[in-house]
């Protein structure tokens, strides 16, 4: 969807939705050996984008994204020559937020600055389980949550003397929550 609310401003939105999901069996005739598979996956995203003309040297473009993936795949295997009967579980789960607002400001036809912010919270969820369900081997089961918040700012400088010379000087300065560090490297 794209709309332009004033000859300064236009907005745009989207979305994304897709899900599969995938369900195999594997049996020999006299059900002595059985394999199930079993994966589901499911991606959410949506966007809002406002552009703003303040004036003819000053430009600002804001954005706001979210998306969600979600993958569930489960195994399960039974084999009765082996005396082997076993169950695998794997879950992950990813949702981000983030939010960018940045300004072009022009300072003449050939230079012009280029700085912003953003925001970006990262929530991760990771499982995987095995289980022996006859009792030869250890049940086994990791499981991972994390979440990240990250803040940055950042700078350029650029400037176009001709179709032959250009330079391009920025900076990026970037904070993870999750390991409590501190980075700047060129843009």
């Amino acid at each position: 969807v794209f709309l332009e609310p004033s000859t300064k401003d236009a907005l745009s939105l989207s979305f994304l939705y897709n899900r599969n999901e995938l369900d195999y069996n594997l049996n020999d005739g006299d059900i002595t050996d059985a394999i199930t598979h079993f994966l589901r996956f499911y991606n959410t995203g949506t966007s809002l984008r406002w552009c703003r003309q303040w004036h003819e040297h000053l430009e600002q473009n804001t954005r706001f994204y979210y998306s969600n993936f979600d993958l569930n795949y489960r195994f399960a295997g039974k084999h009765d020559n082996a005396e082997v009967d076993e169950r695998v579980t794997k879950t992950n789960v990813i949702k981000e937020f983030q939010m960018t607002s940045d300004f072009k400001w022009i300072l003449n036809p050939q230079q012009q600055v280029h700085f912003g912010y953003e925001f970006t919270r990262s929530d991760v969820d990771f499982f995987i389980g095995y289980a022996d369900l006859t009792g030869l081997e250890d049940t086994d089961i990791n499981s991972v949550r994390n979440q990240n918040n990250l803040h940055a700012i950042f700078g350029e400088y650029r400037y176009k003397n001709s179709d032959k010379t250009t330079l391009n000087l920025g900076v990026r300065s970037n904070y993870f929550s999750l390991t409590n560090s501190f980075h700047v490297s060129p843009r």
